[in-house]
């Protein structure tokens, strides 16, 4: 996995050198095409929040920002990529969710509009297909390390119920997966894989899409309690892992099952999940960090293109502090200028940030994240 990212990065270097120059000094104005809703859906409250970080960083970076909803509709998603040029942007943000970004990007490279991928972006096969000028305005991309995140949730998962159950034979796992084809769901199905290939005490019992859902979680999980006994549940996302924890508790059985996620998601007191791997919902900001810098000519080649190793659990107490200080009025108490190259005050992007209040120096802190 961490070859494929070099490779990927190799060849979105190469496309780097050859974006055209932009002016620099000048306001931005940006656009973001999300796939998800404005308000939280049956996946959660993931993509709103996304949004909420985004607009406090482009507050403080003096960012004209456009968010378009395409509400997990990926038709919806290409109508909106149509119409971005009437927002006459520096640069487009866009997520390759379901597959879809190199259409996205052809769409808006018809009207010359830069583009910079988020989350999700294109692997290798999509980058040798488009067409060079399409290559050309691929500004750069940001994706958190889903195959690390993946395994290390599995990890996670079989720690935590060792030393709450004291159980120290097989476990019998599931696997709720996002969807069949986003590079984040794959690339954390492939990591969760990765970890159960090197331990033989896991059996997995099952793998099924659940859709990033809420419901579906709980269906699918409860149709699973019913076959075999259940040690382990791995969600690609809370929103899933809360149907999960659901379904185990309608289900009345008194046998300890563990359940872990991912998106640090409000927890639910009623339906508790018991592991949480996020961070990943602030790398919208990021993104404006990124291309303010890119627009004043301050990122290298490599840091154009970032793999991240973003994600971290968090305890009670630190995801309490992560929710109150990111409320919309808190988080505009943050300086996110402090973390672009422009400021005086510069401070590595970390997200702890957002749980001490503490902007740590390049001693304290190096950046977490992978260009090479």
């Amino acid at each position: 996995m961490i070859l494929m990212h070099r490779r990927i990065y190799t060849l979105l270097l190469c496309l780097a050198l050859s974006m055209p120059t932009v002016a620099y000094g000048a306001s931005l104005n940006v656009v973001f095409l999300n796939p998800g809703h404005p308000t939280g859906d049956k996946s959660g409250a993931f993509w709103s929040n996304v949004d909420k970080f985004m607009r406090a960083a482009a507050s403080d970076l003096d960012i004209e920002l456009t968010i378009l909803h395409a509400e997990r509709n990926h038709l919806a998603m290409k109508r909106l990529a149509d119409e971005v040029h009437k927002y006459a942007p520096d640069y487009a943000i866009v997520v390759n969710e379901k597959g879809v970004g190199t259409d996205l990007l052809a769409r808006i490279a018809q009207r010359n509009i830069p583009v910079f991928f988020l989350l999700n972006t294109l692997n290798q096969t999509d980058i040798a297909a488009l067409k060079r000028h399409e290559k050309a305005l691929i500004a750069g991309s940001l994706i958190p390390n889903n195959h690390s995140a993946g395994k290390a949730l599995m990890g996670a998962l079989v720690r935590t119920h060792r030393k709450k159950t004291g159980h120290v034979g097989n476990l019998n796992t599931i696997a709720l997966l996002g969807d069949y084809t986003s590079p984040a769901a794959l690339e954390r199905q492939q990591g969760m894989l990765s970890y159960m290939s090197e331990n033989s005490n896991l059996a997995l019992i099952d793998a099924t899409v659940a859709n990033w859902s809420e419901r579906e979680g709980y269906n699918k999980t409860r149709g699973l309690l019913k076959r075999e006994r259940i040690d382990l549940i791995w969600s690609a996302n809370d929103a899933i892992a809360t149907g999960a924890s659901r379904a185990v508790k309608s289900s009345g059985s008194k046998h300890k099952i563990t359940i872990g996620g991912f998106n640090w998601d409000k927890r639910s007191e009623k339906y508790p999940i018991d592991i949480s791997f996020g961070g990943h919902v602030t790398l919208g900001a990021k993104a404006l960090v990124m291309l303010k810098d890119l627009h004043q000519g301050l990122l290298t080649q490599c840091e154009r293109h970032i793999v991240m190793d973003v994600f971290k659990p968090l305890s009670t107490d630190e995801l309490d502090a992560f929710h109150k200080n990111t409320t919309p009025n808190n988080l505009d108490t943050f300086n996110f200028e402090r973390f672009s190259k422009t400021s005086t005050a510069y401070s590595e992007f970390d997200i702890d940030v957002f749980v001490t209040r503490h902007y740590p120096t390049a001693q304290e802190q190096p950046p977490r994240l992978s260009c090479e």
